[in-house]
């Protein structure tokens, strides 16, 4: 579906005032971390902020069906589990420690890591959906995006005492574990046919990783 009939779909006034208010959402973050006064409350309310966003992206959502359920449901917890995993292990993504500002842990592992992980890779997946390429390219393309956004994410999180890795920073197998892992994701989302028409999702990606590059450099 093209990205103008998605956005017929709803109420184009809809639309706008709700990427006007995630415009100036992330502006928000960024400034309140950036800032030391506001450093505190702002990194405290990381898991509220992604429910917010979260919330909004999912009220453009258009097919609720049960693929769909299922599938974000399934990332949700593999996301978590493998980051359980790591935590306990230090094996696949390497030794890394979750911190305070992603809030409530079970197994040492945030509560909220899934939806941390759900938002970029649900906006990916809705983004390149608009690409006339293959589902194995989309793949590929989209583990790609994925991984790159952790590159950038991780001195993110270090600063913003979300993870941190016992060597310091992320280790290979990091960007490796998530290259496979964003891969297998994306090839079953699309084995299994899942639909992602939002068109908030490609300006939610965009407000993502802006956040993050402007981040790199103000923290």
């Amino acid at each position: 579906m093209p990205h103008t009939e998605i956005i017929h779909h709803y109420k184009r006034k809809d639309f706008q005032t709700a990427f006007a208010f995630l415009v100036l959402f992330f502006i928000v973050q960024v400034i309140g971390l950036s800032i030391q006064e506001s450093y505190e409350f702002v990194s405290q309310m990381i898991p509220f902020s992604l429910l917010i966003i979260l919330g909004i992206l999912q009220g453009f959502h258009k097919e609720w069906d049960l693929n769909y359920l299922l599938s974000a449901a399934g990332i949700f917890l593999i996301v978590f589990l493998v980051f359980s995993f790591s935590t306990q292990t230090s094996k696949l993504f390497g030794p890394i420690f979750f911190e305070r500002s992603l809030g409530w842990k079970i197994w040492d592992t945030p509560a909220i890591i899934g939806v941390f992980w759900f938002l970029p890779i649900y906006c990916i997946f809705g983004t390149l959906e608009f690409f006339r390429i293959s589902d194995l390219e989309k793949s590929f393309l989209g583990a790609v995006l994925l991984t790159s956004f952790d590159i950038f994410m991780e001195p993110v999180a270090y600063k913003a005492e979300m993870w941190r890795w016992t060597e310091f920073e992320a280790p290979p197998q990091n960007y490796l574990a998530w290259l496979a892992l964003a891969f297998i994701i994306f090839r079953t989302l699309h084995y299994f046919k899942v639909n992602i028409h939002n068109p908030l999702a490609m300006p939610v990606f965009i407000l993502l990783f802006a956040s993050v590059l402007i981040l790199n450099f103000i923290l």
